[in-house]
């Protein structure tokens, strides 16, 4: 399992997701073929993230409902800008070495 605590402050945890990655996977691999970097927002419901390539010709608009998770732990709705590819490298690093935690 690959677990994601993000952070809005130091010591101020926003949110724990534990996904074993083949659900996280196609959510980022969706965000990437239109983008390198997205605002994602996390809430109650999950993940969600509207984007429009630099050209201005194709719109994605990906959700990923929190059920889908093996632990979806929001304290605060919050929207992140992530650099998508880093998020995919991490994510990959970390199912390969089978780590539990993965710190964002």
């Amino acid at each position: 399992m690959t677990e994601f605590r993000l952070y809005d402050d130091p010591g101020a945890e926003v949110a724990q997701i534990v996904t074993d990655g083949n659900v996280f996977k196609p959510f980022l691999n969706a965000i990437t073929a239109v983008d390198d970097e997205a605002k994602i927002q996390i809430h109650d419901h999950g993940l969600e993230t509207r984007l429009v390539d630099p050209a201005n010709v194709f719109m994605c608009d990906v959700f990923l409902a929190a059920d889908a998770f093996e632990t979806f732990d929001v304290s605060q709705e919050t929207t992140v800008g992530v650099p998508v590819a880093e998020l995919q490298s991490l994510a990959r690093r970390a199912r390969k070495r089978h780590s539990d935690d993965l710190h964002l």
